[in-house]
This record gives structure tokens, C-alpha cells and sequence, in this order.
């Protein structure tokens, strides 16, 4: 049995929403309400919002430091859509849902999806789900069902990745420890993000670019687009071009 969560990251400034599913082959929600229990913080009442501002809080960042190393253990899809379509975002969630179970993303076995408030399903998106082994709970409060912050946190920041390259946003941090790099070099977000993403989106078993001859640095590049990443029919030929060019492939070697 899997366990998958859906959230989303409305992003009016690029007219676009980003979906994301992750999943994992247990469920997170007890170990996320652990973290939250450490912390001193009451997991009824407390939930992660990548949106909330984070300047001189130290709780948030650190939950937030917190709930991206669970992220690590998960698997990402994405789904895209303009916000003008934000109703059928969740029949766009399930498109993906089908799009990953039939490239055997995910494991051939039951599973449940829990969806966030306000995103709607019909009746005959669940039954579709069903025929591929899925049970969509709806309305699910991230709080109880704690799993639905790591979407919220996915969908952010591949939110965020999007926005870079369509040319809406710049900004650099610094590298910090365990980087690979001097701690104090600045790195542009978008990179950031994707360096700490890549290796959990839901791609290609292969690779599409292999090794290139004695080369040890030329490494693999993966599909994600027809795998991890579904876009919707609404969108737009730029809104395509500009998901598909900062999605559509993922590479995996040395960036250092």
C-alpha cells in the first residue's frame, strides 16, 4: 500500500498553479506530527505554509528544514494548469495520478490519495481512480493529515523554479553548509531548488542522454515530461514552452 498527497501553489504573478503528488510507500503524517511534537509545537494546531513569510523566524525555517529532509524519502510529480482553470485542477491531479501509475512510477497495489481543502474531485474522477487502485479522500485538513505539507512544500518550490524561468523573480542565497560549494557563495534560487528536488522527481527509468564517451563529466538526462510532469490541455503555447523547457528533462550528474 502507498500513500500520496496533493497540494498547490497558486502563482497569480505567472497566471499559473502548480500541482504536486508525492508519494511514498508509508505513511508520513505520524512522523511529521512527531517533528512538530520535538519542536514543542502542537501538531493540531501548527502546520507548515511555504507561502507564510519566514524573515527572523526560527521555527519556521527550521520546521521547514525539517519537513524538506522527510521530502527526501518521497517521489514528486507535477501538474500545471493556468489559474484561470483552477477548477479542474484536482481532474488535472488525477491525470497525473494516471500518467504515473501507467509508467510504473509507483509500485502496482492499492493506495490512498489525500487531497487538500478546496481542491474538488468529481465523482467520476474518483471512480476513474479507482479502476487504477487509488482512494481519494477529500477536504483532508493538513493538520491531521500532516503528509499534505510536504505538497505544499513541493509545490512552492517548483512554483518557485517556474517563476525564475519565465523571468518573474530573481534572487540568490547563499550556498550554506553541505553544499558543495564555499558556504558563502551566492547561487541563484531556481538552481537551489532544483538541486534539492532532482533526484525525487518521477522520470524516465532511463536515461535519454547517456554517458558521453570517456567523458566522466557527462552524466545521464531523464525524462520527466509523460512521467512526473503532466500539463494541462489549457495551457497556454508559452506557459507549455517555459514548464516544459525548466521541467521536461532533469539531469542527475555532478554539478559542483
Amino acid at each position: 500500500m502507498g500513500f500520496l498527497w496533493f497540494d498547490e501553489s497558486i502563482r497569480d504573478n505567472g497566471r499559473f498553479i502548480v500541482g504536486a503528488l508525492v508519494y511514498c510507500d508509508e505513511d508520513l503524517s505520524p512522523i511529521i506530527q512527531n517533528e512538530w511534537k520535538s519542536m514543542g509545537l502542537i501538531p493540531t494546531k501548527f502546520e507548515f505554509k511555504s507561502s507564510a513569510p519566514k524573515a527572523g523566524d526560527k521555527t519556521a525555517k527550521e520546521a521547514r528544514d525539517r519537513l524538506h529532509n522527510i521530502l527526501r524519502h518521497t517521489k514528486v510529480g507535477l501538474v500545471i494548469c493556468p489559474t484561470s482553470d483552477r477548477q479542474a485542477l484536482g481532474t488535472h491531479g488525477v491525470a497525473l495520478l494516471k500518467q504515473i501509475i501507467q509508467k510504473n512510477a509507483v509500485p502496482d497495489e492499492y493506495h490512498f490519495l489525500f487531497m487538500d481543502q478546496g481542491i474538488d474531485v468529481s465523482a467520476e474522477d474518483r471512480n476513474e481512480a479507482e479502476r487504477y487502485k487509488v482512494k481519494i479522500f477529500l477536504n483532508q485538513d493538513s493538520r491531521t493529515v500532516a503528509g499534505i505539507q510536504l505538497a505544499d512544500l513541493a509545490s512552492h518550490s517548483l512554483g518557485g523554479m517556474l517563476l525564475e524561468k519565465m523571468g518573474l523573480i530573481s534572487k540568490s542565497v547563499r550556498a550554506g553548509e553541505e553544499s558543495g560549494y564555499d558556504p558563502e557563495t551566492l547561487i541563484e534560487i531556481g538552481f537551489e531548488l532544483w538541486a534539492s528536488l532532482r533526484y525525487l522527481l518521477i522520470q524516465s527509468p532511463q536515461p535519454i542522454r547517456p554517458l558521453i564517451g570517456d567523458d566522466v563529466q557527462a552524466y545521464p538526462v531523464f525524462q520527466v515530461q509523460d512521467y512526473g510532469l503532466y500539463l494541462a490541455p489549457s495551457c497556454s503555447g508559452e506557459l507549455r514552452a517555459h514548464a516544459t523547457a525548466r521541467f521536461g528533462e532533469n539531469y542527475l550528474g555532478c554539478v559542483h
